[in-house]
């Protein structure tokens, strides 16, 4: 009979062995709310121990001086990857609180701009409850939430701690965070301040895949919620890839059912091509469906570096016609042909420029956020920033798609 899969629970003690000894995570939250993507929240010791029953012995959270504390995903658990050492005597999940967390900037901004906090549900699931503006005498009270959903990368982490090895552009880091009792302190009345004047709404999530025509309910740096509208959606086992255009919609409270029913007036604001991790989590949540919606009436913009690329099917690469400037309208001067903004930029080559990135989440919220609070880079001319898509920029995508030469798909 094959062994049933051992489960993190509240309260609970395990160990995290590594090439530097053991470490002590103590797993505080459990989640209430089925995810995609599971996590429950833990709080880990900056200390390595030598031999197993060292860390049996676990001091006052407010006397360890740092903590890693943040989301884990429960593969390690699960697969006692990790070793499990039984409950905690006495476990109080007060003293292990879950802080608010400041929204990831995402930008340099030229200008000050306010201070955002995300208040996640007290369950171990990354659900929101608040995303709101922080007045700067409460930042303090804030602390940058972590995420671990593997456990490999967080333990070579852990080593990096300890060895003082610098972590690779792409390898994960280990932030430990200031801890006693003064801070566990401030952290409790900052979430309970924050939640006291936020207005709550259920924390659906995803437990299908995104579908095309979705409205997706994001938290936006600054404060609020935007909402996001699945133009594309690949079908995949688990993580896929989406085409999202960015609506003019935004409120300070999580939307309710009722706002659903007038995002057909939206206006697009941003294009993000992207992943689907933020909706597995459960940190963005679905609204529900775009009334009406179809492709014809919400196109997306074509993607250009060296020429004009469209693809009648933006999932899948293969399906991309590459065609020069000059091939769709004749009369643009050679010197256009590079599809470079210059003094010849009309607005058809502006658009094809503006539209060709990759997004990550983070950069979705952060690209939202410009566009709502005006914020920018200093490298990044506002103006690019505000440029409102319009009915007439729309009319440009559908151009660019019926002017396609008649010639096969271009292979990758």
């Amino acid at each position: 009979m094959a062994k049933k899969p051992a489960q993190p629970r509240q309260g609970t003690l395990w160990a995290i062995p590594t090439k530097v000894g053991f470490f002590r995570c103590i797993v505080t939250r459990v989640p209430s709310v089925k995810t995609q993507f599971p996590t429950c929240y833990c709080y880990t010791h900056p200390d390595p121990a030598e031999e197993l029953d060292m860390i049996r012995v676990i001091p006052p959270l407010g006397e360890w001086g740092t903590c890693w504390h943040g989301f884990v995903g429960h593969r390690p658990f699960k697969a006692e990857r990790w070793t499990p050492l039984g409950p905690i005597d006495a476990f109080d999940p007060d003293a292990w609180p879950i802080p608010a967390s400041p929204c990831k900037r995402g930008w340099k901004a030229s200008k000050p701009y306010p201070v955002a906090a995300e208040v996640f549900q007290d369950d171990g699931t990354m659900r929101l409850l608040a995303c709101q503006p922080v007045a700067p005498a409460d930042a303090g009270g804030l602390c940058q939430t972590q995420m671990a959903p593997t456990a490999a990368p967080f333990e070579r982490a852990l080593v990096d701690s300890q060895t003082g090895r610098r972590p690779g552009a792409w390898d994960a880091e280990a932030g430990f965070t200031q801890v006693n009792a003064g801070i566990i302190e401030n952290w409790r009345r900052t979430r309970a301040s924050l939640l006291a004047s936020a207005v709550h709404r259920p924390g659906e999530v995803y437990t299908a895949q995104v579908s095309e025509g979705d409205l997706i309910e994001f938290p936006m740096q600054g404060g609020g919620y935007g909402v996001l509208l699945v133009a594309r959606a690949k079908c995949e086992r688990q993580v896929q890839s989406l085409v999202l255009l960015g609506l003019d919609r935004w409120s300070p409270d999580p939307f309710d059912a009722d706002a659903v029913a007038s995002m057909d007036e939206a206006r697009v604001v941003r294009f993000f091509s992207t992943n689907s991790w933020e909706c597995r989590y459960g940190r963005w949540r679905p609204l529900g469906t775009m009334p009406s919606y179809s492709r014809d009436g919400w196109p997306i913009p074509p993607i250009t570096r060296d020429s004009v690329e469209v693809f009648s099917d933006p999932m899948n690469i293969r399906t991309r016609h590459i065609c020069s400037i000059s091939d769709i309208f004749p009369d643009f001067p050679e010197y256009a042909m590079d599809a470079h903004a210059g003094p010849y930029d009309g607005d058809l080559i502006r658009e094809c420029e503006r539209w060709g990135s990759l997004s990550f989440p983070n950069g979705v919220e952060s690209g939202m956020a410009r566009s709502r609070h005006g914020f920018h880079d200093d490298e990044e001319p506002v103006s690019k920033l505000r440029e409102e898509i319009d009915e007439a920029t729309i009319e440009r995508w559908r151009r660019l798609r019926e002017c396609l030469p008649d010639a096969e798909s271009q292979p990758d």
